[in-house]
This record gives structure tokens, C-alpha cells and sequence, in this order.
């Protein structure tokens, strides 16, 4: 696992009736695969949260949080966010084609 420091940023409000953020809140104590995240959670009784975030607020964690896309039926109105990752080491090959701007060049 590369370590990153991951900043996400809602450019507009989130949460409520568009897409947000939804973690696996520690401790956990199996890896959970990305796909089955609500399904394992509640069979383990791991909790999951959600933000309710507005413009220009942030969320910051590192690559070991489970995470992934909160969207509900009721959430009608498409999310616009900014993803920023930071690492202070070399990228692995399976990164290095993709289109991220290196700061140390």
C-alpha cells in the first residue's frame, strides 16, 4: 500500500440530495473489498458512516480507510469534487502511467 495522505473536497453541498463519502469507521479488523462494503459491514456489525459535507469543506485520511461513493434514491443532483493525493515516495509501475502532476520534478 503506497502512503498517501488523501484530501476530498465537495465543490458543492453533499451528502443530502448529492453523492457524498461513505467509510468503514475502525476499528475493523478483515479487509473489506470495496464492492460488498454495506453487505460485510452489516453482517460484522462494523459501522459505516457518511459526510454531509458543504463547498469548500474536506475530508482528509490515508489509503488503509475503506471508502467509496454514498449515493441514496433520494440523492438527485450530481457531485462535483476534487481529489487530491500526496505521497512523499517514488510512484509503483502500476501508477506511473496514470495523469498525476509530480511536484518534485
Amino acid at each position: 500500500m503506497l502512503p498517501l495522505t488523501i484530501a476530498w473536497l465537495p465543490l458543492m453541498a453533499c451528502g443530502v440530495d448529492a453523492p457524498s463519502l461513505e467509510w468503514v469507521a475502525p476499528p475493523h479488523t478483515q479487509l473489506l473489498q470495496p464492492l460488498p462494503l454495506l453487505q460485510a459491514a452489516q453482517a460484522d456489525g462494523v459501522q459505516v458512516r457518511h459526510a454531509q459535507l458543504a463547498a469548500g469543506d474536506a475530508l482528509v485520511f490515508g489509503p488503509a480507510l475503506v471508502h467509496r461513493t454514498h449515493v441514496t434514491p433520494a440523492m438527485t443532483r450530481r457531485r462535483i469534487s476534487v481529489d487530491l493525493r500526496f505521497t512523499d515516495r517514488p510512484l509503483p509501475p502500476r501508477m506511473r502511467q496514470e495523469r498525476l502532476l509530480n511536484l518534485h520534478a
